[in-house]
């Protein structure tokens, strides 16, 4: 079989609409099919076909093939990936691709396929003394790659003495050319230098320490391969999330990065998701290595229970259950940002401000709500966190802190609680450059830092976290998104928490801001929401009072 030529034929089948398939996917292919009409690069074909053919050498590890001893053979998307990877080159004759991701549903061999490419990566990529890790943060998370692999070695005697290698417990020895292939748990030591790494099922992972150290670690290496493969997951704003939206955006052309080598098989986001069109879209090996009538009854199953639906749309619609239980469209929100905010541009404007204190070990959130004129609002805003005791302070959030710190998004202030005195000053000098209306505070942690405030002149004003104060905000938030009539500052850190907010609903369909786990942050959206509150957008002149009654508190 010639795998490039299958290859290049499922790109244009993608293209041209005779392969169903989800957008991101179509972009993908023709971006491969416009570096082929432009010669970008140039495509060598016997490598590309090599590296198929040296994958396919492997039996099956596992189900009916595997007892039948059927031989494998690259499915059309399959080739696709492997000739794209290992067959367009640079001028020095060295690949092009040096990061490939793999974001597709549960059962689609995966796991299977990385295991093969990290065997070309040991024993047959011309590389002096490899080193291959397939990394993981638990023991059982790292073996889905290695031990498929094992079982290949032990299954192929004639790879073994062709390329003089040893399959050891933990580890695949390639004498031949002094490399390795090991399951790794945590991070890499200083003194490893990887030329191929492995991350799989990486919406697992808590950051993307285990990602990055193994690819800052290959800048000895001539052509190394960063090889992510996952199912979706929960943790918006997580390492795995904000990798699938890097090359979302590559493959949308807003970012260039030819490096880059992406394939995400998911339902759109317009597809019913009771559909067979989004499974197929999700699964490209839809009939092949996952049947249709086992998706069939998993899809039978969610329809008829809510509580089957969100790991059905995960796992086998590659969704993120995050970003669907959302209340606010996510990307919507992040549309809304220009570049180059700068809050003078609206100095003079009518202005309310929200300011959520939360705990003093945690974030604090301020955020300021302009009107700008022709219906249209402008906002804006700061977040605190206190310094902490040492860089694994916060848990979880640990690393996602520190990244925001560095890049100004979130200001650490000395000490091992939040300093309200840097709060205070913000505002007012922030409140100085706007007509300042009204700003918000919940009394549960801001009366003093409000008696300080008021005492300047600040029109400082109680902002329970009730039902009643929240339910309406939240809806006009979301309208104020969705018809584009809001402006923002682009703060990843706020975007992150506005996918965080999920919506508590009462028989009433009142709604107000909650979220899913303790980690998942939302201190900014809902300052925003008790400065939309206190704007009197959502509500008839005359009515504002009725915001600022106190009812049984929320815990945020």
């Amino acid at each position: 079989m010639n795998y490039v030529n299958l290859a290049w034929k499922y790109a244009r089948d993608v293209v041209s609409g005779r392969v169903i398939a989800c957008e991101p996917i179509i972009q993908q292919c023709a971006r491969s099919l416009l570096w082929r009409k432009e010669k970008r690069y140039k495509l060598d074909k016997k490598k590309a076909e090599k590296a198929c053919q040296f994958i396919c050498l492997f039996p099956h590890t596992k189900g009916v093939w595997a007892k039948r001893s059927e031989p494998f053979v690259l499915e059309g998307w399959q080739a696709f990936f492997v000739c794209m990877i290992y067959g367009w080159m640079r001028p020095d004759l060295t690949r092009v691709i040096r990061r490939a991701r793999l974001y597709v549903a549960r059962k689609n061999g995966k796991s299977d396929v990385a295991a093969r490419i990290g065997l070309k990566m040991a024993a047959a990529d011309e590389e002096y003394a490899p080193e291959v890790y397939c990394g993981a943060t638990t023991e059982a998370q790292a073996w889905e790659v290695f031990r498929p692999a094992k079982r290949m070695v032990d299954k192929s005697e004639d790879f073994r003495e062709f390329y003089s290698v040893e399959a050891l417990a933990k580890s695949i020895i390639c004498h031949e050319d002094d490399g390795f292939f090991k399951p790794l748990i945590g991070k890499p030591g200083d003194g490893s230098s990887p030329h191929c790494s492995i991350a799989d099922e990486y919406h697992e992972h808590p950051d993307d320490t285990l990602v990055s150290t193994m690819e800052t670690g290959m800048g000895a290496r001539s052509q190394p391969l960063s090889l992510v493969t996952s199912t979706a997951g929960e943790t918006i704003g997580g390492a795995c999330y904000n990798d699938w939206l890097d090359c979302l955006s590559v493959l949308k052309g807003i970012t260039e990065d030819d490096e880059l080598f992406a394939l995400v098989y998911t339902a759109d986001p317009d597809d019913d998701w009771k559909s067979e069109a989004g499974l197929k879209k999700a699964n490209p090996n839809f009939g092949v290595s996952v049947g249709r009538d086992f998706l069939l009854s998993q899809q039978k199953q969610a329809i008829a229970s809510a509580r089957k639906q969100g790991p059905f749309k995960t796992k086998h619609l590659n969704l993120w259950v995050g970003a669907m239980n959302s209340y606010f469209n996510v990307e919507g929100w992040k549309s809304c940002a220009v570049q180059n905010f700068n809050m003078d541009d609206y100095a003079g404007c009518p202005a309310w401000f929200g300011l959520d204190l939360a705990s003093k070990r945690d974030i604090a959130a301020l955020r300021v709500f302009i009107e700008i004129g022709n219906g249209k609002y402008a906002v804006f805003g700061k977040q605190y966190l206190p310094e902490g005791d040492s860089d694994t302070d916060f848990g979880a959030n640990s690393e996602r802190y520190n990244a925001l710190t560095i890049d100004g998004w979130l200001e650490r202030t000395d000490g091992n609680v939040i300093d309200f005195a840097c709060i205070e000053q913000d505002i007012l000098e922030i409140t100085k450059i706007f007509e300042t209306r009204l700003v918000g505070y919940d009394p549960y942690q801001g009366n003093y830092l409000a008696t300080r405030l008021l005492a300047e002149g600040v029109p400082m004003v109680e902002y329970g976290q009730t039902v009643k104060n929240f339910s309406d905000p939240m809806k006009t938030l979301d309208a104020l998104i969705a018809s584009k009539r809001i402006v923002q500052d682009g703060d990843p850190c706020m975007d992150w928490m506005m996918g965080n907010v999920v919506a508590k609903e009462d028989k009433k369909e009142n709604v107000f801001p909650n979220k899913a786990r303790a980690e998942n942050k939302i201190d900014g959206p809902v300052a925003l929401m008790m400065a939309v509150g206190l704007s009197g957008v959502a509500i008839e002149a005359g009515e504002m009072d009725s915001y600022l009654e106190t009812e049984e508190m929320m815990v945020f």
